[in-house]
């Protein structure tokens, strides 16, 4: 709570759920010794009422796109929905089988936006090889270190499988 001349400021930091309520302004006045008091409801702009919401966690999917056949390019999009209205850009991550594919050789990741409240993160693979197989995590992670509301986090998986083709046998 901050006070200034004709201002009062109540912050809250963090902002938490358990933060909901309603939130009345008094406001003292003294002339010549004497003091009114008005805690009038009459006047919207002495109550408030403030409602804090938890953010829904968001939506993860992972869309394959490409042949899975040893060679072949082949593409995994991650694709992130937030709550509209939200100013921060979630974090979003690829792991494979638990460890973080950044750096991996032959693979490229590209970021976009759909739109305000969609993102995508793609992994491409330039020609896949075997050692590429394995279970691939898109985690969203929304960070807002001024507010504590837990569970602001999503995953999806998919597995890939990469498909060796039979050899050639030449006929003479």
């Amino acid at each position: 709570l901050s006070s200034g001349v004709n201002q009062t400021t109540v912050q809250f930091y963090p902002l938490n759920t358990t933060d909901t309520g309603v939130y009345n302004c008094s406001v003292n006045v003294s002339a010549s010794g004497h003091q009114y008091v008005d805690t009038s409801t009459a006047v919207s702009s002495y109550i408030t009422s403030i409602i804090v919401k938890a953010l829904p966690a968001p939506q993860v999917t992972i869309t394959p796109s490409g042949s899975s056949t040893a060679g072949s390019p082949y593409n995994l999009t991650c694709t992130v929905i937030v709550v509209n209205g939200l100013l921060v850009v979630p974090q979003v991550m690829w792991f494979k089988n638990g460890t973080s594919v950044i750096g991996e050789n032959g693979i490229s990741l590209t970021q976009g936006m759909v739109s305000a409240n969609t993102m995508t993160l793609s992994l491409q693979f330039n020609a896949l090889k075997t050692s590429n197989g394995g279970q691939y995590s898109c985690i969203a992670n929304i960070l807002l270190p001024s507010i504590s509301i837990p569970n602001l986090y999503n995953t999806s998986s998919a597995r890939v499988i990469v498909q060796i083709p039979p050899p050639l046998v030449a006929t003479a």
